[in-house]
């Protein structure tokens, strides 16, 4: 404070000059002392690391339920750990065999040659699934497509148009259109996370039949004063549909990726369900660079079909529609509870910021989850204590150590 006012007399001055000179000193010589530890530290590792290259392995301790045994033949082997503690697996040894091409891996499988062939296209999988000698495993993966709508447009910047919308909307149907090649997403955050899973949030109109989430739908923008020239019914679409000052609903366009067939069949059911409700809506099929500029550069869309590779932890939730999101989303609707799971030091008060966050997007309705991408696995002789396992028995190496040998 002295130095920062300006000393008042001479021999003040005299005395801040000595200090901070002995200040400086003092840091010179730490800052030689941490230099010269390093060096040691570096020269005593430099020493130590040929010695401890030199030294065998044979009485290392080996921690994993399997060790690498060798590799040849286009074929690497792990075998059991004996020294393993906490059980030993049904099998003494795993052979993961590489292939030219699938269709060599499937006819080694149906030749009994191998036991499992991993992450398995949908035409190959296909072939299998009718043979009772094979089971077939239809796992979600990371791997995510949404319907996100655009809250700068005319239409739905209205959240009642938003919920009628998604209330039109059945997972099961949307993954319908590519039966065996994708799994409906019927939460915010990924399939089997339950520990996330806000059940007093549910997907709007979940479990509702066709005619039940159309008399709700309808009844969502007759509560917001929308009206239609024609009432929207079974199998016959709403015509005329005008908010409640009047205004008719403007026609409006959903972009996808022409490059994803799984996001083009979606649109076409969307846009069936849309023009039910006497939303006119049209489908644009454009390429993945013009959909990626329209909604994150240009923002000129009305909805979208993006996909993502999400982690398990659902953080991105915040990404998408908390401070500074890519969408143009009310940012205050999600700031103070994502601050909160932000600032979470435990998994219990994540998971309730979680929660609460899914119930906001209940309501608001942003985007609309629809489906997971599936990846498949074939396997025979075998069986596994689960039906399905995120991102299939590829993302755990095959799962040897949970292998059991099926009953002759």
């Amino acid at each position: 404070l002295q130095a920062a006012n300006g000393p008042t007399t001479g021999e003040e001055a005299r005395q801040t000059q000595a200090s901070l000179t002995r200040q400086e000193g003092d840091l010179d010589q730490a800052i030689n002392d941490l230099a010269k530890a390093q060096s040691d530290s570096d020269a005593a590792m430099s020493a130590a690391r040929p010695s401890l290259y030199a030294l065998g392995d044979g009485n290392e301790p080996r921690l994993g339920i399997w060790e690498y045994s060798g590799s040849a033949n286009r074929a690497v082997t792990n075998e059991a750990n004996p020294d393993f503690l906490l059980g030993q697996p049904n099998f003494d040894r795993a052979v993961y065999q590489f292939y030219p091409d699938q269709d060599a891996a499937v006819t080694a499988l149906a030749n009994d040659e191998v036991d499992v062939v991993l992450a398995l296209e949908v035409l190959s999988s296909q072939s299998l699934a009718g043979n009772p000698a094979f089971q077939v495993m239809n796992s979600p993966t990371h791997s995510l497509r949404f319907l996100v709508f655009n809250p700068l447009s005319d239409a739905f910047g209205d959240a009642a148009v938003r919920q009628a919308l998604a209330c039109m909307l059945d997972q099961d149907q949307a993954a319908g259109q590519l039966p065996g090649q994708v799994l409906p997403l019927k939460s915010f955050v990924l399939p089997g996370e339950s520990f996330w899973y806000n059940p007093d949030a549910p997907l709007s109109c979940k479990g509702l039949d066709p005619g039940s989430r159309l008399a709700l739908a309808i009844q969502i923008l007759k509560t917001a004063g929308y009206t239609w020239t024609r009432e929207p019914a079974p199998d016959i679409p709403g015509q005329g549909l005008a908010s409640a000052g009047g205004e008719r609903l403007p026609a409006v366009s959903l972009i996808a990726p022409s490059s994803d067939a799984s996001r083009a069949a979606a649109a076409s059911y969307i846009e069936g369900q849309a023009r039910l409700l006497g939303i006119p809506l049209t489908t644009q099929l454009v390429s993945s660079e013009q959909l990626d500029y329209d909604v994150f550069s240009s923002h000129r869309y009305d909805l979208a079909l993006l996909g993502w590779r999400v982690g398990a932890y659902p953080g991105y939730l915040c990404e998408w529609f908390g401070a500074g999101n890519p969408f143009h989303y009310d940012e205050s609707r999600l700031k103070s509870l994502c601050e909160a799971l932000d600032g979470a030091s435990d998994l219990d008060n994540a998971r309730q910021r979680v929660f609460e966050i899914q119930a906001v997007l209940t309501q608001d309705v942003p985007f609309v989850p629809l489906f997971s991408m599936l990846k498949q696995d074939a396997y025979r002789g075998l069986s596994y204590p689960f039906d399905q396992v995120l991102d299939g028995l590829s993302g755990v190496y095959g799962a040897p150590s949970l292998a059991v040998p099926a009953l002759p």
